[in-house]
Parts: structure tokens; C-alpha cells; sequence
């Protein structure tokens, strides 16, 4: 795709409703990162995030909606052509975050270290998602593809995906979220973009709530990247405080 001028980068030019989405994904995972820390601490009853049907499909609706908005903001930012100044340095950016948090979760969870987390998956879906944004057909197509082939494979054989890399190297990761089948939801949201759904919302309201939701949706990434060191913290000082 030919090089184009970047599209405005100011908060105010960016789509609210985007901004909105991610806000809550940010809300729902501090409150899911929270509850498996209280968890963890036995500050309440053990949560059993495999065998409670809430609780396993909780943090996948998180992952869902980060996925969504990560498709439709890179066919926002590229809709006119591949525009490499605003895709490589965020590209880099969280790639080099993922890594972080594998060597760092490596040292200190041996047994359950994050290698392709949600993080990995956003930076390396970004990359694959270029070639769809100019053929929607095909944006359409590949979404349905995988997301029914997943979910004839998990009736058929109850199984999350047929790519489980974590069960072959028989690791049990803290966070695995892989790009089977995860890139159809990118596609998913790519495809949103395409047919320019959130576009035809009105206007949001102003409103303390909505200002929250917005403003962490404009900084997730440096929320999620403080908020579970800060949780973990604060229950570990509580821990001490009162054994």
C-alpha cells in the first residue's frame, strides 16, 4: 500500500466510542486482575478460574474487546494506505512491553510465564491485519473462517483451539491468548471499521462516568502495564501488615 500523510494524532480526533470500548476493557480487567489477586491471597473464597463458567469466560470477554478495538483502529489509521511513521514506533513499542513482561515473568513465575500474552498477541496481529484493510471481502471471509472453525473444533472436541502451544510445551501460563483463533476477532473489528459502524453513533454526552472510561481508554497501555504490579503490591503489604 502506498505511503500516505498520517492522520491527526490529538485526543481530539480520535473515535470516542473506540476510546469508550477500551475504557471498559480496562475497567473490567482491574476488576478481574483484582479479584484473582484477593484470590490468590485468600483474601476471599478461591475463585476457580478454570471450572466457574463465569470467571472463564470473563477475562475472554476482555481479551474480545481489546482484539475488536485493536482491528478497527488499525483501519482507522491506515484506511487511506499503510502509514509506516504511526505503525512502527506503536508496533515496537509493544512489542518491546510484551518481551518485558515474558522476562520478567519468567524470572519471578517460572511455571506459569506469559510467552505470547495479550500484549504479543495485539503487537503481532497489528503486523498480519495490513494486508485485509483495502479487501473487506476477504476481511469477512477470514473472520468467519476462523472464528466457526474454532467453535466447531471446541463442540466437537471441547477444546479452547487446535494451536495449543502452551499444552504442548506444557506450560500453564498466566495469560496465553493466541493468534489462533484471537486474529479473528482483529479482522472482526477490522471489518466494523470497513463498513464504518461507529461513525453513525451520536454524539457522547458529557458525563464523570464517561470521562473516566474515556480517559483510560486514551492511556491503557500504561494502565495495563501498572495496574497488576500495583494490586499485587498493595495485597502483598496488606499481607505482611497483618500476619
Amino acid at each position: 500500500m502506498a505511503k500516505l500523510p498520517s492522520s491527526p494524532t490529538s485526543f481530539k480526533d480520535r473515535n470516542e466510542f473506540l476510546d469508550l470500548i477500551r475504557g471498559v476493557a480496562i475497567i473490567l480487567m482491574i476488576i478481574f486482575h483484582l479479584s484473582y489477586d484477593l484470590s490468590l491471597f485468600k483474601f476471599i473464597k478461591p475463585i476457580n478460574f478454570l471450572e466457574d463458567h463465569f470467571w472463564y469466560w470473563f477475562p475472554r470477554f476482555i481479551v474480545f474487546l481489546f482484539l475488536l478495538c485493536t482491528g478497527y483502529s488499525a483501519g482507522i489509521v491506515h484506511r487511506n494506505g499503510f502509514v509506516a511513521k504511526r505503525f512502527w514506533p506503536r508496533f515496537r513499542k509493544i512489542l518491546f512491553y510484551a518481551l518485558v513482561i515474558t522476562v520478567v515473568t519468567y524470572f519471578l513465575f517460572p511455571y506459569n510465564w506469559i510467552f505470547f500474552g495479550i500484549l504479543h498477541c495485539i503487537a503481532f496481529s497489528s503486523l498480519l491485519v495490513l494486508p485485509f484493510i483495502p479487501r473487506p471481502k476477504l476481511t469477512l471471509i477470514s473472520a468467519l473462517l476462523i472464528l466457526a472453525s474454532n467453535l466447531i473444533f471446541r463442540i466437537m472436541w471441547g477444546r479452547y483451539n487446535f494451536v495449543d502451544i502452551a499444552g504442548w510445551l506444557h506450560i500453564q501460563t498466566m495469560d496465553y491468548e493466541p493468534l489462533y483463533p484471537w486474529f479473528g476477532v482483529v479482522l472482526l473489528g477490522l471489518g466494523a471499521q470497513q463498513k464504518d459502524m461507529l461513525s453513525r453513533w451520536p454524539k457522547l454526552p458529557s458525563n464523570p462516568i464517561l470521562s473516566i472510561l474515556l480517559f483510560c481508554g486514551r492511556h491503557g497501555l500504561i494502565i495495563y502495564l501498572l495496574h497488576q504490579p500495583l494490586l499485587y503490591g498493595l495485597l502483598t503489604l496488606m499481607q505482611w501488615t497483618l500476619s
